[in-house]
């Protein structure tokens, strides 16, 4: 197709000088036609051209307006002295600002969740100016688990889709993305466990209430997949069926240093409902567990006439000085999956 001649809508007045790169063989289209064509497609990157290359021009700047009403077309109910939202979404290709018409009707639904039903994750709870994309925040999730790629490399990612030349002239929102993947994370986690569906209401089973991480089904588990009358009905040579077999091992390599400065407000969305018990509960037995030798040597330390026993004990004391948490220690069955609750940090070489 010509650059600048007549658009496919056949309106002579409007030039073909607008494309979309992101669309599959997208064609030359007019203001109108481009606008009107990425109506549900609101996070592609458009260009024009100047007459020289095809520049960048953000869809909003053609006048592209999306709206979070459930008809077509904007709010029929908005406000006469009405100005459009501008909201910053962060997607899968960057950074986008785009301008919004909320629903104003009777019926309308707050917000906050209007947002979320046309799959948007606002960072903040009051009068939210970002919003994340669904989409994002999976490949996010996905990256983490494949490429183990850190926040913030997944954050300057997207600066470089955004604007590959100046990436640093984008807004940071890398502490949005750290906190509101924290609660995309929680929440999906509360869907696919049944928490978030009153699942211990329908399906009595014996583990605890709240209950939010994966068990494992394989394993025997009273009124869950066991026999009701198990214990009368299995035959003696056969009760090796209904054992439990359980393992625990440390990591001492997974451990966390002191910080300077903690944010107090930084906790466990979790906490206690998943493979960790709850922290208070677990910091009040911590105060009134009694430690055993090895730890005890720590602050008192015993003479011993092997060497090799004495520098495991005095081991402790160097090597753990600055560490908040001194290692992992988790209870595993025999199908190589972790018990729920049965996880919980190192203070002190093994203290736990």
């Amino acid at each position: 197709q010509d650059l600048g001649s007549a658009c496919s809508c056949r309106h002579s007045s409007n030039p073909a000088r607008y494309r979309c790169p992101e669309c599959f063989v997208g064609p030359l289209l007019c203001h109108q036609c481009i606008v009107q064509s990425h109506r549900h497609l609101p996070f592609h990157r458009t260009e024009v051209w100047n007459g020289k290359f095809f520049a960048a021009v953000p869809l909003a700047t053609l006048g592209s307006i999306v709206s979070l009403h459930s008809g077509h077309g904007l709010c029929p109910e908005r406000p006469k002295a009405w100005d459009p939202q501008n909201l910053t979404v962060i997607d899968v290709n960057g950074v986008h600002d785009i301008k919004f018409c909320f629903c104003y009707c009777r019926t309308r639904l707050p917000i906050l969740q209007q947002l979320l039903y046309a799959k948007l994750w606002p960072a903040t709870i009051s009068s939210p100016s970002t919003a994340f994309t669904f989409a994002a925040l999976d490949d996010y999730h996905h990256h983490t688990l494949t490429s183990r790629k850190s926040a913030h490399d997944y954050w300057q990612t997207l600066c470089r889709k955004t604007s590959n030349g100046f990436p640093d002239r984008i807004s940071s929102y890398y502490q949005h993305l750290l906190r509101v993947s924290r609660e995309y994370r929680y929440i999906r986690t509360l869907e696919r466990s049944g928490q978030a569906f009153d699942m211990d209401v329908h399906l009595h089973t014996s583990r605890r209430p709240g209950l939010m991480a994966m068990p494992c089904f394989a394993c025997p588990e009273p009124d869950f997949n066991m026999d009701p009358a198990w214990r009368t009905n299995t035959p003696k040579e056969l009760s090796y069926v209904n054992r439990l077999h359980l393992s625990q091992d440390a990591n001492f390599r997974n451990q966390l240093r002191q910080k300077k400065k903690r944010d107090p407000e930084d906790v466990s969305l979790f906490d206690g409902r998943a493979y960790y018990r709850p922290e208070q509960e677990f910091q009040a037995y911590l105060a009134a567990a009694v430690d055993s030798d090895q730890v005890s040597y720590s602050s008192c330390p015993s003479k011993s006439e092997c060497s090799n026993h004495k520098a495991v004990l005095t081991q402790n004391v160097l090597k753990f000085k600055y560490m908040l948490i001194a290692g992992i220690m988790a209870v595993v069955c025999r199908h190589d999956c972790f018990r729920p609750g049965a996880q919980n940090d190192l203070k002190l070489g093994e203290k736990y």
